[in-house]
C-alpha cells in the first residue's frame, strides 16, 4: 500500500519557537513511519524579510538543525532546502499567480496582520506567500500537510486550484497540528517576527524561559492580588499557552 504525500516546510527567519514546534515538529517520528514526507527549509519565504546572505545560511543551518534535533531522520524521508529546487518552485508559483485573484490574496487574514505589523514592508512575496506556498505542495502532489491554525486559509486557496483539474491530489490539513501557540505580549500568535524577547525559543536555557513567562501577559481582569481573577478569558495568553503545552485541548485564540 502507498503512503500518502505529506509536504512540510518551515520558515527559516531566525531562532525557532513553540509556535514552530507546534505547526511543525511535533511527533515528526510518528509522521514520517505514517507518511511519504517531504520536509524542507522555506528559505526562499524569508526573501520577504529582506535578510542578509550570511544570515539566510545561519538561520537555515538552525532549522535543519532544530529538524534533526526534534526526531527527524533523513534517511526516512526527503529533507532539502526549497532553494535547492528553486527553479522548479518558481516557475509553478509564476503560472499559480497568473489564476490566482489578486483581491483573494489580499483579503488573507495572515497578509493583513503582517501589514498592520509592518506597513514599511508590504511588498509582492508577502501578498503572494499563498501562492508560494502552494507551489510547495503541490509540486510534490501532496496530499496532507501539517499546518496551523493560521495557515488554513493558505490550504484552502491551494484546494481551489486543485478543483479545476485532474493532475494534483487534494490536499488535507494534518488536523492534529491545527494549534495556535499565543504570544507571549498579549497580540496574536506567537511570532519571530515580534523580536525574540516575546517568544519562547527551542533554544532557550531554564532560565531564559524564567524570565520570559514572568514578564508574559496573564489576565487583564486581576489588577489586584486578592481579587479571584478569570485565567480562561480569552486576553490571557498565559493559561491558554499553559493549556496547550499540557495537552488539556486545542486552543484557538483571536489575533
Amino acid at each position: 500500500m502507498n503512503k500518502q504525500k505529506l509536504v512540510s516546510g518551515i520558515r527559516s527567519t531566525g531562532k525557532l519557537h513553540l509556535g514552530n514546534y507546534y505547526d511543525a515538529m511535533k511527533g515528526i517520528d510518528k509522521v514520517v513511519n505514517t507518511y511519504d514526507a517531504n520536509f524542507f527549509i522555506a528559505d526562499l519565504h524569508t526573501l520577504t524579510t529582506h535578510p542578509s546572505r550570511e544570515h539566510m545560511s545561519k538561520n537555515a543551518l538552525e532549522a535543519a538543525a532544530s529538524y534533526l534535533a526534534s526526531g527527524l531522520n533523513p534517511e526516512h524521508c526527503t529533507f532539502y532546502t526549497q532553494s535547492a529546487l528553486s527553479a522548479e518552485v518558481a516557475e509553478l508559483s509564476l503560472y499559480l499567480g497568473m489564476v490566482m485573484p489578486l483581491g483573494e490574496l489580499m483579503r488573507c487574514p495572515t497578509f493583513k496582520e503582517k501589514a498592520k505589523k509592518h506597513p514599511d514592508n508590504v511588498n509582492y512575496g508577502l501578498v503572494g506567500y499563498p501562492v508560494l506556498m502552494t507551489a510547495d505542495i503541490l509540486l510534490h502532489k501532496g496530499e496532507v500537510v501539517p499546518v496551523g491554525e493560521d495557515q488554513l486559509v493558505h490550504l484552502e486557496m491551494a484546494r481551489q486550484i486543485v478543483l479545476y483539474g485532474e493532475i494534483f491530489a487534494y490536499p488535507q490539513p494534518l488536523a492534529e497540528n491545527a494549534v495556535r501557540i499565543p504570544a507571549l505580549h498579549g497580540q496574536g500568535k506567537m511570532s519571530k517576527s515580534d523580536g525574540i524577547d516575546k517568544y519562547i525559543s527551542l533554544q532557550d536555557d531554564k532560565s531564559q524561559i524564567d524570565e520570559k513567562v514572568k514578564k508574559a501577559y496573564s489576565d487583564p481582569t486581576r489588577l489586584y492580588l486578592q481579587q479571584p481573577g478569570h485565567p480562561s478569558v480569552q486576553d490571557c495568553n498565559i493559561y491558554h499557552l499553559h493549556n496547550v503545552l499540557l495537552n488539556y485541548q486545542k486552543i484557538l485564540i483571536r489575533s
